[in-house]
C-alpha cells in the first residue's frame, strides 16, 4: 500500500530434507499451490513485483534438522558456528543434477502461482555460495576447481529456470561481493560470475 516497487520473499527451500530453519517454506511440488497463489496475489497488489527467493542451505543446516547435511565437499563449518552444524558429506553428481531440477521446478511453480519472478540465493554461505568458494568447494570434477567449474552449478540452475519459465518471468541472483574468508570467494571472482551471468542472459534475449 506504501508504493513498494519490488518485494523479495525470504528463503523458500527446494528440498524438505534440507532446511535452514524449522519453519522454512518448501516447494517440491504443487501440494501448497492454493497457499502460494494467495501469497502471490497479496504480494503483487498495486502492480508490485514479487520475487520468490529460492534456496538450499547446503551444510548450513542446523544440527537438529540435518544429521548429515550435504555440501560440494566434506568440509565442516569452522570457527564460532562449528558447534551448531554437523559435518557434511559431499554431494554426488546425480544429486547435483537433481538439485538443479529442483530449483527449476520451484521456479516453475512460483510462476504458476502468480509470482513475478525468483531470486536465486547465491550468498550468505548457503549451498550455491559454497559451490562458488574454493575454500568450501574442493571437488576435482566438473563442479569444482577452476572458477568456471565452481560457477557451473549456479549457471545450470539459471538455465534450468529459464527453460522452465516464460521469457517475461524475472530471474535475479543474490550474490556476495566476496565471502571474506581466507582462500574463499573473492571480489574478482564475483565480478567474473556477474559478467558470465550477464552474457548468458544476453544470449537468451537474442
Amino acid at each position: 500500500m506504501g508504493g513498494v516497487g519490488i518485494s523479495i520473499t525470504g528463503n523458500v527451500m527446494v528440498d524438505y530434507k534440507a532446511l535452514g530453519s524449522q519453519n522454512d517454506v518448501v516447494i517440491e511440488d504443487e501440494r501448497d499451490l492454493p497457499l502460494l497463489e494467495n501469497w502471490a496475489k497479496a504480494g503483487t497488489k498495486n502492480d508490485t513485483l514479487l520475487l520468490m527467493q529460492i534456496n538450499h542451505p547446503g551444510k548450513q543446516s542446523p544440527k537438529d534438522l540435518s544429521p548429515t547435511p550435504v555440501a560440494p565437499s566434506a568440509i565442516p563449518m569452522q570457527g564460532n558456528v562449528e558447534a551448531f552444524f554437523n559435518p557434511p558429506r559431499a554431494l554426488t553428481e546425480t544429486e547435483i543434477l537433481d538439485l538443479i531440477k529442483r530449483f527449476g521446478n520451484a521456479a516453475a511453480i512460483a510462476e504458476k502461482a502468480g509470482f513475478s519472478g525468483v531470486q536465486i540465493h547465491t550468498a550468505h554461505g548457503y549451498l550455491i555460495s559454497q559451490f562458488l568458494s574454493p575454500h568450501h568447494n574442493r571437488r576435482e570434477d566438473q563442479w569444482g576447481g577452476s572458477l568456471q567449474n565452481r560457477m557451473r552449478f549456479l549457471l545450470e540452475i539459471y538455465h534450468e529456470i529459464r527453460r522452465r519459465t516464460q521469457p517475461d518471468f524475472l530471474v535475479s541472483v543474490k550474490l556476495n561481493s566476496a565471502d571474506f574468508q581466507k582462500g574463499g570467494f573473492s571480489e574478482e571472482d564475483s565480478m567474473q560470475v556477474i559478467k558470465t551471468l550477464d552474457a548468458s542472459n544476453q544470449n537468451i534475449i537474442r
